[in-house]
């Protein structure tokens, strides 16, 4: 797989699991009732993954957006960008 995909891949996982950890806080705090909507549903699994989805495309593509634009684009992405003098 070519790198600029595994990147990309990568970056659309993490922004898909904080889309999903934080519709699991929303029904952890059960805000407006979503969390006893889910409790008491025969489609929990349906009614959890449309908001998942939509947050998760929202999350991920801000996720991306921020990387690309902060230059990690480097094989050791845990180090900031370094300034060019």
């Amino acid at each position: 797989m070519a790198d600029l995909m595994r990147f990309l891949l990568r970056h659309s996982i993490v922004g898909f699991s904080a889309a999903a950890l934080f519709v699991a806080g929303l029904c952890l705090l059960d805000l407006n009732g979503f969390g006893g909507l889910l409790s008491r549903s025969d489609l929990a699994p349906a009614i959890y993954l449309l908001p998942v989805a939509a947050l998760g495309l929202t999350f991920s593509s801000a996720q991306m957006g921020i990387v690309l634009m902060l230059g990690w684009d480097t094989p050791d992405e845990r180090r900031p960008p370094q300034r060019r003098t």
